[in-house]
């Protein structure tokens, strides 16, 4: 087994982690894990005499991307290939993330849910989110026949209406109500970002995800008003996409009502000033990683009171943008000429990587590959969606389950997965135990004389994989 720091050590450049560095862009969009496996394959044919007989990747999130990378640009390298919470789409994600911090740091953030509870100027009370939480348990829990704390993909939650009666007496902000704003932009944050024509950027946070957003999206005082959202995306917007690094972070990044520095010895570049109606609405799925891109079209998020001009230039954007963004749906060489395998994985209660993109993906390649015969597509690739499930784990839902297992059966037994059981752990103890299923099936509860809401009944064999 080989692993890389990708061309950079997380923290140890700080922020400025691509700046000013192309081949640092490069390296972490694609070439790194290429080098990685090709120096781990010459090292153990080295060691054992011999050539390795299969070789496979397996990753979440960014390796996820990783995995979606290499099936797209380096099709040779890998057997088997596990991509779990794909962060693919960058370009769009990145943006998105900026637009979502920027809609709730704008205005003196009247729209956060975090809660400025004794008056210092602090907002470090999260109880809104717990009730939000709770909020859409009531009402979604039992869509999917078990009350168990797992959000079906069927919820029908409209924050107007069902958060109507939780609203803030005379539209004052306090610790356990949400006034107009806030309930406006709970409805964004599940939407997601939209440019100033109301085409969709990328989506939002999904239902059943609400308990790690103070961590994941929103600005308070336990991260310093820096959310996940925003370090993660300021940096790779900044040096990685724009062909020009267009300056250096300013010190507060949470300052976004002043104006940055533009006459610093190294200009400051204010992340909010990301003008979203320059971020492409679409993936394009079809098109090929380019040798060296050239302009790229990027859009605007809404209206949130920080809003920048939607008439000047595109920026340009680096030559890695391509293979960060990996769009590409077009897999034959790796599934049709090199018999390669790809499963896929994704939960379904993930902030920061939401359901829909790798949906969608998948069925581009189904589209674009297999000319949209989803039965042949299945042996060589398949999705699977784990209920209640957070980023690569995490949740309400079973979050363990073998993919390494399971696509080396498929590379080396020809054994495609037609289910893959994943268990759950509470304090060291397994206390939910299911099936995950391939796209579009579900599992459904399936044994009859038994009671679906009793704990003791979750185990795989009382469920089956059926179609909706």
């Amino acid at each position: 087994m080989a692993n890389s720091n990708t061309g950079h050590d997380l923290g140890a450049a700080g922020d400025e982690y691509g700046f000013r560095d192309d081949a640092a862009g490069e390296d972490f969009a694609w070439r790194a894990v290429h080098l990685t496996a090709n120096a781990a394959k010459h090292v153990a044919g080295a060691f054992y005499g011999r050539p390795h007989a299969f070789a496979y990747h397996v990753g979440c999130s960014t390796g996820g991307r990783q995995g979606m990378v290499a099936a797209q640009v380096t099709p040779g390298d890998f057997d088997g290939i596990v991509a779990g919470a794909p962060a693919y789409r960058q370009i769009a994600r990145m943006s998105h993330r900026l637009a979502t911090t920027r809609l709730l740091l704008a205005d003196g953030g009247r729209r956060n849910l975090a809660f400025d509870a004794d008056g210092d100027g602090s907002r470090e009370d999260l109880a809104k989110v717990k009730v939000l939480q709770q909020r859409v348990l009531e009402r979604c829990d039992a869509g999917d026949g078990i009350v168990d704390g797992i959000v079906g993909v069927d919820c029908d939650f409209v924050p107007a209406r069902d958060l109507a009666d939780l609203a803030c007496a005379g539209d004052e902000d306090a610790a356990n109500c949400f006034t107009q704003a806030q309930i406006s932009a709970i409805a964004g944050l599940y939407d997601g970002t939209r440019n100033s024509r109301g085409e969709l950027i990328y989506p939002g946070a999904p239902l059943g995800s609400e308990a790690s957003w103070p961590a994941i999206i929103l600005p308070h005082a336990g991260n310093g008003m820096r959310p996940y959202f925003l370090t993660s995306a300021a940096p790779v917007v900044a040096y990685t996409f724009l062909r020009d690094d267009p300056g250096l972070l300013p010190v507060d990044w949470a300052a976004i009502e002043r104006v940055p520095d533009a006459d610093a010895a190294i200009p400051e570049w204010g992340w909010w000033t990301l003008d979203v109606d320059t971020v492409p609405a679409a993936p394009a799925y079809a098109t090929r990683m380019p040798q060296h891109a050239g302009a790229a079209s990027a859009r605007r998020p809404r209206d949130d009171g920080a809003a920048a001009s939607s008439t000047r230039s595109p920026p340009a954007v680096a030559s890695a943008v391509a293979a960060l963004d990996a769009t590409d749906a077009d897999l034959r060489r790796y599934l049709l000429e090199r018999k390669g395998k790809l499963l896929l994985y994704q939960g379904t209660a993930d902030a920061i990587i939401p359901p829909q993109p790798v949906i969608d993906y998948h069925q581009a390649v189904i589209d674009t590959t297999f000319m949209g015969d989803a039965a042949v597509a299945s042996q060589y690739m398949r999705l699977f969606i784990a209920p209640g499930v957070g980023h690569c784990a995490g949740g309400a839902g079973p979050d363990r389950a073998d993919w390494l297992a399971a696509v080396v059966a498929w590379v080396e037994h020809s054994r495609p997965p037609a289910q893959i059981i994943a268990t759950h752990q509470t304090d060291g103890v397994v206390d939910n135990e299911r099936p995950l299923c391939p796209y579009p099936q579900r599992a459904v509860f399936a044994a009859a004389d038994r009671d679906a809401n009793d704990r003791a009944n979750w185990r795989a064999a009382n469920f089956r994989c059926a179609t909706p």
